[in-house]
């Protein structure tokens, strides 16, 4: 798998798996930046105002006005939030995080179903990006040929399920998995089907298990009470045979 996919879909899985109400300061500080970075297309869009100045004019107006095909025109009116996102350090920007992380969840569940369900990769996602509208253009550069391709999407959570289906279409779907524990998402390459993401999520769901089985209980029970005699004993001062336990119904009766 490409660095930059891996790199992109990890971020992207931590950052659906993150609890954004009960960040740490820093932790906020963090997620803020990194948002900026992976949650909008950012690059993409510094890379198009490089390319075509002329783009910020074309914000401002209709495509026909200015003899552009309708394709592009509307390309322009419909993401003018691409060029417009709030300053990071504003309240704005981060409701827009919070509801763009919705919108990945969701389209992460959408993703994981349909792998679930045994649906053929491609097919579905190319089947479901069918009548999305894009913008291509190409940029030569000492004599090499750099490609961007940015959805028509009129906001970011539209556009972050895009930038989903785009991930999943170079990577196994099957790869996404839910933790049966915790149920935080995590990337599974392995050809062993893993249903936890980290050991201890498998250790506390055997743990669960293990304790609910009626030898566990009593075993548990003695452990317990061998342990309430030797404290017994040293707090008393003498030889632990000579502690003696009341039963629990005896003790209700005094």
């Amino acid at each position: 798998m490409d660095k930059e996919v891996q790199e992109i879909l990890g971020w992207l899985i931590g950052f659906a798996n993150m609890d954004l109400a009960n960040l740490r300061p820093e932790e906020k500080i963090k997620a803020t930046d990194e948002a900026e970075k992976y949650l909008f297309p950012k690059t993409e869009i510094d890379q198009l105002k490089r390319d075509y100045p002329l783009i910020d004019y074309l914000i401002g107006v209709r495509g026909d006005e200015v003899g552009l095909s309708s394709q592009i025109g509307n390309w322009v009116c419909e993401t003018k939030w691409m060029f417009n996102i709030p300053p990071s350090d504003s309240s704005k920007y981060w409701d827009i995080v919070l509801k763009t992380q919705e919108s990945l969840k969701r389209a992460l569940d959408y993703v994981y179903h349909l792998a679930e369900n045994g649906h053929s990769r491609r097919l579905e996602i190319t089947e479901d990006l069918k009548n999305e509208n894009f913008l291509y253009y190409f940029k030569a550069e000492n004599e090499s040929l750099n490609f961007c391709l940015l959805p028509q999407a009129s906001g970011p959570q539209e556009y972050i399920r895009f930038k989903v289906l785009k991930l999943f279409d170079k990577v196994p779907m099957k790869a996404l998995r839910k933790c049966k524990e915790c149920k935080k998402w995590f990337i599974d390459f392995t050809k062993r089907k893993k249903y936890f993401c980290f050991k201890t999520c498998t250790w506390k769901l055997h743990g669960r298990r293990y304790r609910q089985k009626p030898e566990y209980i009593k075993a548990h029970r003695e452990s317990v009470r061998k342990a309430y005699r030797r404290a017994k004993a040293k707090e008393r001062k003498v030889p632990y045979d000579k502690v003696k336990i009341q039963k629990r119904r005896d003790r209700k009766e005094e």
